[in-house]
């Protein structure tokens, strides 16, 4: 069996590679030649099966499940429909039972309302002192300026706010260009779980809701357009009723919308896989309520092309053509603007960055710093390490040794990030997943040469031109392309030019935000729409 699997193995290597661009062909074949019996070695202890003598160490975030663990006696092509097309028909079935499930229990819901209704009013132990809804809704809108004739509705699952600048930066960033683009924009904030209230951050007022406060918005206000950042089904159970009269844009990024497969790196037992497939099909589920109701979103906007491919796969939904855009995230090219780099600071090193979860390859960082540890120009070498999240630790744990390596736990704001970028000359940037890689672009846009792996979107925003890459998780063939531009002063500093050049044609806001202001119909041609 092992052999088997040897042979298939190599074989997809093959076919893999016959189809990449020449440069990159390589690189799939050496990590297979490398990997090889690392990748056999990964039977999935999550689902109970071992391959004989598997070796455990980790050489990648793949999973491969052995033909055996479904059954010795079907041919390749049995086994694959096997598991395609009885688990189609388990999945409609289960839909089917769910959606009876909910017409029961909402019948059941509205029978009993009332009396909840009473019951939660009379509570003594109410917490939440925010105005009811309306009444903060209507605080909210009173105080917001209205000096143009375009009217614009953010929502969002979170946004900045002092001491969590992480939020969603992303969306604050879109927002506020939209007010510099001469569009009135009110933002809303869906979220269950976070106190309800009215705040500032950065020049913008935020109506933090538990999902009422929506519905009302809706009602007391006109909108011109609405987008949607991070769609769920509190949000969408009050766009609902709505929907018929509003131009609804949906943009979608990651988190909302993929497979379990694609984060298998953060699955570490079995209940962490159920629980993974378990919100799948509750997103499968939640996803084709969306695409089939009758006053869909206006739109469906994709910041790659790879991620609308993976969104339509992950959530087997086709969406319309005629609603799809693709338009990257926006890069403020003016806080990350570019500043010739000096041939010295190619041996600054940079990773600045959440360590939240292996999507984000911290892992892969440190084994690249471990390995230019072992070079001539390792005494040279300045090493800035910056962030903070679940896998932190392990940077102190194993880089702390290095006098040469500077290691801080904290949060940086937007403003430092943007001065980092310019005492460095390289990014570390290792990746696992990526729909695009906003901190990588931005660090691109300063002249920074970013070090990453070519997988999912990554080769949509960078080449060899701008970048160091390498296959996934190939730590050694990163570390031997930063040896290079060590050697080579003039190489870098080529490179630093070409990564801004690329993040500010690609990802500046004249061809991202301005895209999705004509997306959404607030361009200025639009004024008399």
């Amino acid at each position: 069996m092992r052999n088997k699997l040897r042979t298939v193995v190599r074989k997809s290597a093959h076919e893999v590679s016959e189809r990449l661009p020449a440069e990159l062909k390589g690189h799939v074949r050496d990590y297979f030649k490398t990997h090889q019996d690392g990748v056999l070695a990964q039977a999935v202890k999550l689902a109970g099966y071992r391959l004989p003598e598997a070796k455990t160490s980790q050489t990648g975030p793949g999973l491969l499940v052995d033909p055996a663990y479904v059954g010795t006696t079907y041919g390749e092509g049995e086994l694959f429909s096997v598991l395609a097309l009885e688990n189609s028909v388990l999945r409609s079935r289960l839909f089917e039972a769910l959606d009876q499930i909910d017409s029961l229990n909402a019948a059941s819901d509205e029978a009993e309302g009332s009396q909840e209704a009473e019951a939660a009013s009379s509570s003594s132990e109410e917490e939440d002192t925010a105005p009811e809804p309306r009444i903060l809704t209507k605080n909210y809108l009173e105080d917001q300026l209205r000096s143009h004739s375009k009217r614009h509705l953010v929502v969002a699952n979170e946004y900045p706010d002092v001491g969590k600048e992480y939020g969603n930066g992303f969306v604050h960033r879109r927002v506020r260009y939209y007010q510099e683009a001469g569009i009135d924009v009110d933002v809303v904030v869906v979220n269950p779980s976070l106190e309800r209230r009215i705040y500032e951050y950065d020049g913008v007022r935020v109506l933090v809701g538990h999902g009422p406060e929506l519905n009302e918005i809706l009602h007391q206000e006109d909108y011109l357009s609405v987008s949607a950042h991070f769609l769920n089904e509190v949000m969408w159970q009050h766009f609902e009723e709505h929907l018929p009269n509003i131009s609804l844009h949906v943009f979608l990024h990651g988190y909302e919308c993929d497979r379990w497969i694609r984060r298998i790196f953060n699955l570490t037992a079995g209940t962490a896989l159920e629980r993974g497939i378990d919100r799948t099909l509750r997103l499968q589920r939640f996803w084709k309520k969306v695409t089939e109701h009758p006053h869909q979103p206006t739109s469906y906007i994709f910041v790659s092309q790879w991620w609308r491919d993976a969104v339509s796969e992950d959530m087997e939904r086709v969406f319309p053509a005629s609603r799809s855009a693709i338009i990257h995230n926006f890069i403020d090219t003016e806080v990350f603007n570019y500043v010739p780099k000096d041939a010295s600071q190619r041996f600054k090193l940079l990773w600045v960055r959440s360590a939240a979860n292996r999507k984000y390859g911290n892992d892969i960082a440190i084994d690249i710093l471990k390995a230019l540890s072992k070079t001539k120009y390792w005494d040279q070498v300045e090493a800035t390490i910056i962030g903070d999240g679940t896998h932190f630790h392990e940077f102190e744990e194993q880089l702390g040794k290095f006098s040469n390596v500077t290691i801080e736990q904290r949060f940086v704001s937007q403003q430092e990030v943007a001065d980092l970028h310019k005492t460095h000359g390289i990014l570390l940037v290792p990746s696992r997943l990526d729909s695009q890689g906003v901190s990588r672009d931005e660090a691109m846009s300063s002249g920074l040469v970013p070090v990453t792996n070519l997988v999912t979107a990554i080769p949509e925003f960078v080449d060899e031109s701008c970048a160091v890459v390498a296959g996934a998780e190939s730590a050694e063939e990163l570390a031997r392309g930063i040896v290079k531009l060590f050697a080579n002063p003039e190489l870098f500093l080529k490179m630093s030019q070409a990564a801004s050049e690329r993040a500010s044609s690609q990802c500046g806001g004249h061809v991202t935000v301005v895209q999705e202001i004509e997306q959404m119909g607030l361009s200025p041609e639009a004024e008399g729409e």
